[in-house]
């Protein structure tokens, strides 16, 4: 009798520590996407370029000694014994090199009045446009001296903030201006088994006025959402469940006695398991 109750109470409490399956599962509902759902997944929207965004952008064309007046000039860094340094490659007294040398791209920053300052072209005002759009215009205004240039525009601080119920919470710097809500949960370690799937919200800026979009990943029609990628800067913020909001408000003591509780049980548990053994020989 002792070994049953004991049993039912331990199982009573092992249930309230989990999790309901269909809670937890994602896209439930992946049999009812259509077709025409599938194409629109496909499509990308271009992220927003913002005042404070960090840009490379290069031309070239067919001829690079046409484009080179509209490039920013590289930096050298010289790299010695860890420290980088503007010293030129050379090589140390025994003749051995112990100096290397690399090249990166100059920046360009949106400054507060949603510019850049481009090589001949001048001030443009390129913020809240789009980055293919962004790459248009500069493409037709140096089509006025080059023919056909081609322009590489990349977002280098691109970055997105993972918050609440996942396993590593943080922001993440990412190389890529095509990231989804599901690749910033995989940056995140996923979502704990608190997080609560049915209202996962994104958290976003628009000049200057906080957007709050509320996703439901349990369901497969977030997959077709227009704001499915991420723009740079988005917060991602996983609500948690009930069960984690009703553990909460437990106190310390309250969380000390019901683990009290659960290993007097188990221990009740295993020591009539073994009396009954015995009995049975």
């Amino acid at each position: 009798m002792r070994l049953k109750l004991a049993s039912a109470v331990l199982f009573i409490i092992l249930m309230g520590s989990c999790a309901v399956p269909k809670d937890i599962t994602y896209f439930q509902k992946g049999n009812d996407i259509t077709e025409e759902q599938i194409a629109l997944m496909k499509n990308y929207v271009d992220p927003m370029i913002k005042v404070g965004d960090v840009l490379t952008i290069s031309v070239s064309s067919t001829d690079p000694l046409a484009v080179a007046p509209f490039n920013l000039p590289l930096v050298s860094f010289v790299k010695e014994g860890g420290v980088i340094s503007n010293s030129t490659v050379g090589t140390s007294s025994s003749g051995s090199k112990d100096i290397s040398s690399s090249q990166a791209m100059q920046t360009y920053t949106v400054n507060a009045s949603g510019m850049i300052n481009f090589p001949v072209l001048g001030e443009l005002k390129i913020a809240d446009m789009r980055k293919q759009d962004v790459i248009n215009l500069i493409q037709n205004k140096i089509r006025q001296y080059v023919k056909d240039p081609i322009v590489n525009l990349n977002i280098i601080n691109y970055k997105v903030t993972v918050l609440g119920e996942v396993n590593r919470p943080g922001s993440y710097s990412i190389g890529t201006d095509r990231v989804s809500i599901l690749d910033a949960l995989g940056y995140a370690g996923d979502m704990t088994i608190f997080g609560d799937r049915k209202n996962v919200k994104v958290i976003r800026d628009i000049n200057g006025v906080k957007q709050i979009i509320v996703y439901d990943v349990t369901t497969s029609d977030f997959l077709v959402d227009p704001d499915f990628y991420l723009q740079q800067n988005d917060v991602v913020y996983v609500e948690p469940n009930d069960k984690r909001k009703k553990n909460s408000r437990y106190s310390q003591t309250d969380q000390f006695s019901l683990s009290i509780v659960t290993a007097i049980v188990s221990v009740c548990s295993t020591v009539t398991s073994i009396v009954l053994a015995i009995s049975r020989r």
